[in-house]
Order: C-alpha cells, then sequence, then structure tokens
C-alpha cells in the first residue's frame, strides 16, 4: 500500500485535504472507501448534491452542444480514422448523456459509463448505449473491446485512485494512439485564493464529493507518469473574475447561475461570430499561466503501446 506523505493540508467543513508528496495532488485524507463512493454515486449524488444539474444541462444545451461538437472536432484533428470502421468513444460519468448524441450524430459508435441510476436512466430513455455503473467496477467485456477515444468530464477528482483509473484506461481501454480527454477543476489556482483572502472566505472548493484537486502540472504529472503524451492544455473561463469583480457568488447560487450566464454568453458570442480560434488562444494562455477555473487536457496513448 501506498505511504502518503504531506507538509500542508488545508480545511472546509471538517473535510481534509492534503499536498501529497506521494500521489503528486492534493486529496482527500483520510480516504473514503470504494463502497462508500459507489453508494453516494449511484444513490445520492444527483438526488441530494446536484438535483438541478440535469435540468441546467438542459437549460444549457446549446452551449454544452457549442463545446461537445468543439471536442469532437478536437479529437478528430488528433485521431486517424480507421477506414474500415466508425471511430468509437466512452464518455465516463455521461450522466444524461449530452456528449454522447453530439458524437453520435458525429458519426462515432458511442457508449457511456454512469454510476447514477437517476441520470443513466435519463440516457436510455433518450435511446443513447449507456452502462449503469463505475469505471472501477466496468471491464473489457462489459464494454465489447477498446475504444479509439475516451471522455472524462468532471470525473477524475471524484474517484478514489486516479492513478490506477488512469492507469486501467490507457493500458486496458484505450486501442494503440488512442486520445483520452479529461476536463476537471483547476483548483487552489491564484484567483480562487484571492477570493477567499478578500471576502475572508474558507476554501469552497473542499467538498465531500470531491476527492482530489489538480491543476495543470500535477494533472499532466500524473498522466506522463503512466505514459501518455501530451498534446494540448486549456483553460475554461476564470468565473473567479467575477467574484473579484464584486460578484461573490460563493454561498449564492443565483448569483451564481448569473454569473455563469454570462460566461455561456461570451462563448457563444464568439462562436456565432465565428471567433472560436480566439477563445482557444486566451484558454490556452490562461492554462500555461495556472488560471481559469476548469482544465481541459488532451493525451495520447503511445501508438505501440499494448
Amino acid at each position: 500500500m501506498k505511504k502518503h506523505d504531506w507538509t500542508k493540508s488545508f480545511e472546509n467543513n471538517d473535510i481534509q485535504v492534503i499536498a501529497c508528496k506521494a500521489c503528486g495532488f492534493i486529496h482527500q485524507w483520510p480516504l473514503p472507501t470504494q463502497d462508500e463512493l459507489d453508494t453516494l454515486y449511484a444513490e445520492i449524488f444527483y438526488e441530494k448534491e446536484k438535483p438541478h444539474y440535469i435540468q441546467d444541462t438542459d437549460a444549457d444545451r446549446e452551449w454544452r452542444n457549442m463545446q461537445d461538437r468543439e471536442k469532437l472536432h478536437a479529437f478528430e484533428s488528433f485521431l486517424e480514422k480507421p477506414v474500415d470502421r466508425k471511430p468509437r468513444i466512452l464518455d465516463i460519468g455521461s450522466s444524461s448523456g449530452v456528449f454522447l448524441e453530439i458524437f453520435l450524430e458525429g458519426g462515432w459508435d458511442v457508449l457511456g459509463i454512469e454510476p447514477s441510476c437517476t441520470a443513466g436512466l435519463v440516457a436510455k430513455d433518450r435511446g443513447l448505449p449507456t452502462l449503469i455503473t463505475s469505471i472501477e467496477r466496468v471491464s473489457l467485456q462489459d464494454l465489447n473491446g477498446a475504444f479509439d477515444a475516451v471522455n472524462m468530464r468532471e470525473v477524475i477528482d471524484h474517484v478514489l485512485s486516479p492513478y490506477t483509473v488512469l492507469q486501467k484506461i490507457h493500458d486496458e481501454l484505450l486501442l494503440p494512439g488512442g486520445i483520452i480527454c479529461i476536463e476537471t477543476g483547476n483548483e487552489f489556482n491564484e484567483f480562487q485564493l484571492a477570493v477567499c483572502e478578500h471576502y475572508q472566505i474558507p476554501k469552497w472548493w473542499i467538498v465531500p464529493d470531491h476527492i482530489s484537486y489538480f491543476d495543470r502540472m500535477s494533472l499532466e504529472y500524473l498522466l506522463q507518469k503512466i505514459g501518455f503524451e501530451i498534446l494540448l492544455v486549456e483553460a475554461t473561463f476564470p468565473l473567479e473574475l467575477f467574484a473579484l469583480q464584486g460578484d461573490n457568488y460563493v454561498g449564492n447560487p443565483e448569483v451564481g447561475r448569473a454569473c455563469h450566464l454570462k460566461r455561456v454568453h461570451f462563448e457563444m458570442c464568439l462562436n456565432r461570430i465565428g471567433k472560436d480560434t480566439v477563445k482557444g488562444k486566451l484558454y490556452r494562455a490562461l492554462a500555461q499561466v495556472g488560471l481559469g477555473r476548469g482544465i481541459i487536457l488532451y493525451a495520447r496513448k503511445n501508438s505501440g503501446a499494448i
């Protein structure tokens, strides 16, 4: 068993996280059990922790579809399509299946994994192929073979062992030359810390269902350690700017929703006038200096790997 070793720890509402030198990223301590996590995501997460998530996703459908089409184009630019079949993608943490719909329309074979019965059944009702299980519990046989691409949006921070999950994806679930896209929060970034200092509030992003916390460097380190080649890293919009300009959304969902919709408007405006490349330049630059609310990272499994 790995020995965890740390020099810094942080707390919020009795949740302690440690800057673990052994793992290379921040994570909860003590760690929950896998059974506890399975129960949380199968029975509690959408019902109590995120009761409006599916509703909000549907309300933001045009924006989400724009984002997912950008991912479709990115995957296709990094991946050499097989000539004898459709490319195949696995969406881990597929929720209600919005991502799967775009790739299905784009001519891909798709499959989702979703541990929540609530969200998984919504996807199934929409006719989207979805297994209601967790990435830790699923086998290659369950998935009917390996994939050309894997998508993980807001998942890596929720699993018990990011290293084990990514190793499984690299060694078992991706074909040689396959692409993974990981989207996760950019935690403990300087804008977040500035908000805490200015408003004299605790680190609100430390919550029970987030087990691990990454920034660009720690996520790149983990993937490279496993054997992935980093292809592209982008940030997402630095939402903390709203709080630093006076719209403090921490603990205020209505203000948070309003700030989110301003971000949506910004990105949709650029998209509608054909300026997506400008947004891409901005978000890549933010990633380089460690800013932005989230991280979107693309990496490749070595084409010679088994």
